[in-house]
């Protein structure tokens, strides 16, 4: 009888929990897609469709459905940056040919669709894979390592920007791609890498320096992720390599600035278009100035867009934290995650634009979350105290993403304000039950189960190959657990706008949008209701 060595055992029982992991969380992002477009998404798409139907960079054709725009030399353009566009630009490219899809009109919604599938949702589930790998070699238990993906993907607001076409999550993608190639060269990975030194320093700054094309202020996590590398210390020809891999997206944006604003460093925030924004950014840096601790407060603790309100799963990525600072292997990844949250929160809060517009949680938050969740692998995981702070967070994610994302910053409470009463009214994602004729909610049960099973046969797996494990390291205080929990069910309850007229009119416009693209009566008809109950503010 052959003898298997147990750590060739665990790699391939490593193997079919990846291929679990990336099934669940593809097909949490693929069965849902938002049908209404707002401006952060859409001006993205125009650029796309730009490119594609028309061989210009320009979006004049477009530029009177958005107002996320630059104007140059008599000329519309996208004011995003433009790592999305370059993903989705071949991916477009290829419906336009596809036989059902080629006579269809400029951005159809299932050319949409799939361009979002293939640059957002797919590197989601990657990412996926790529922290409980990470998280294995690093030293957590197997099943901590799948908890840890499980909280970060259905109980942070990646799950929701792994549907939007909106940047943020392909940029947190790449970033912790960047972050588990350097980790692999500094000894995190407990099998042998299959590249060479500098093919991985260089892939590895490529990823950080698109992150940085696709949502700018991801810069400061790549700055970051550059001392890192220093620490490590490589010999400076590779540390170049690291560098030059960046460079060489940097480049890219520099092609694209000339082409459009004939200056290789002018970025297409210099240029903008819409009034308030252009205002907004010439306040400080691009609109950056010194934090201010009512919007540090609001990003930490409010529920529109407080992390640890809306995702309270995150408080155990503390006790993780403080348990890989004790140990020796992994005190330095510690620091640098430390420093990540820190820069991007406080430079979040500095900036004019905090809230990120209509929107429900921290979006530009989203690049800094697998970091953070990262440690909570690190922890003990009592299951209850886990389980109690899951939930809480996943009850207030899945209903955006079943529902509607779109919740306008002077929205107090927008889970309990617009989220769910627009649910109620019949305002749903489209999704693929409803391609079977399921109404309503009963359109999401299909993929409720399939997720379910998958989770729970994945939890088995995992709990078997841990077992002994799970006592190590430092467990979140219960008590801080229950605090918590009431704490952010006071806020829920209690937390309101006013004058409540504002909330009738935001849902009207909501409802209204969504009725008119949907060319739903049932939510014409709730929206004509919002519009009586919110009165004069519509006159």
């Amino acid at each position: 009888m052959t003898v298997v060595p147990s750590i060739a055992v665990s790699q391939d029982t490593r193997k079919s929990i990846s291929i679990l992991i990336f099934s669940a969380l593809f097909m949490a992002g693929a069965y849902f897609h938002q049908p209404v477009d707002y401006d952060n998404t859409s001006s993205r798409y125009f650029l796309v469709s730009a490119v594609v139907d028309r061989g210009t960079l320009s979006i004049d054709e477009n530029e009177k459905e958005t107002i996320d725009k630059s104007f140059y030399n008599g000329h519309y353009y996208s004011n995003k940056a433009i790592g999305a566009p370059l993903l989705g630009v071949p991916v477009y490219w290829i419906t336009r040919h596809l036989p059902f899809l080629k006579d269809s009109p400029p951005l159809s919604p299932s050319s949409k669709y799939i361009v979002r599938l293939f640059t957002t949702t797919l590197p989601f589930a990657l990412l996926g894979v790529v922290m409980f790998w990470l998280a294995c070699s690093a030293g957590a238990s197997v099943r901590n390592s799948f908890l840890m993906v499980v909280a970060y993907s259905f109980g942070t607001i990646s799950l929701i920007h792994s549907t939007l076409f909106s940047g943020h999550q392909i940029a947190a993608s790449f970033l912790f791609f960047s972050f588990a190639l350097v980790c692999c060269l500094a000894g995190r990975v407990d099998e042998p890498c299959r590249f060479s030194r500098p093919v991985v320093l260089f892939l590895s700054g490529l990823f950080a320096g698109f992150a940085a094309i696709t949502d700018y202020p991801a810069v400061i996590i790549v700055f970051l992720l550059t001392v890192y590398v220093l620490s490590l210390r490589l010999p400076f020809r590779n540390v170049l390599i690291f560098i030059s891999g960046g460079m060489t997206c940097a480049g890219l944006v520099a092609v694209y600035n000339i082409l459009c604003f004939d200056n290789p460093i002018s970025l297409s925030y210099s240029h903008l278009s819409f009034e308030k924004f252009r205002d907004e950014a010439t306040s400080g840096l691009f609109g950056i100035n010194l934090p201010r601790f009512g919007t540090l407060t609001a990003l930490l603790f409010s529920p529109a867009r407080g992390i640890f309100i809306i995702m309270p799963v995150l408080l155990l990525a503390l006790a993780g934290l403080g348990e890989m600072i004790a140990g020796e292997k992994n005190r330095r990844e510690a620091f640098f995650i430390i420093a990540v949250c820190i820069a991007y929160v406080f430079f979040n809060s500095g900036y004019s634009g905090w809230h990120g517009g209509w929107t429900f949680g921290p979006r530009y938050l989203v690049p800094m979350l697998p970091f953070l969740a990262f440690a909570i692998a690190f922890c003990r995981l009592n299951s209850f105290s886990f389980f109690l702070l899951f939930l809480l967070s996943a009850f207030q994610i899945l209903p955006a993403v079943v529902g509607m994302p779109h919740a306008p910053e002077g929205v107090r409470n927008p889970l309990v304000e617009i989220i769910i009463p627009c649910i109620g009214q019949g305002y749903l994602a489209r999704n693929a039950g409803m391609l079977f004729g399921l109404p309503g909610l009963l359109s999401v049960v299909p993929v409720a189960l399939v997720i379910g099973y998958l989770l729970l046969i994945t939890n088995k797996k995992t709990k078997r190959m841990s077992a002994g494990e799970d006592g190590r390291g430092r467990a979140m205080p219960r008590f801080i657990v229950y605090a918590w929990l009431i704490v952010v069910i006071g806020l829920l309850g209690f937390t309101s706008t006013t004058p409540e007229k504002m909330i009738h009119a935001y849902r009207w416009r909501l409802l209204c949008h969504a009725g008119w693209i949907l060319k739903s009566p049932e939510l014409m008809k709730a929206s004509e209701i919002e519009a009586a109950l919110a009165g004069d503010l519509l006159r």
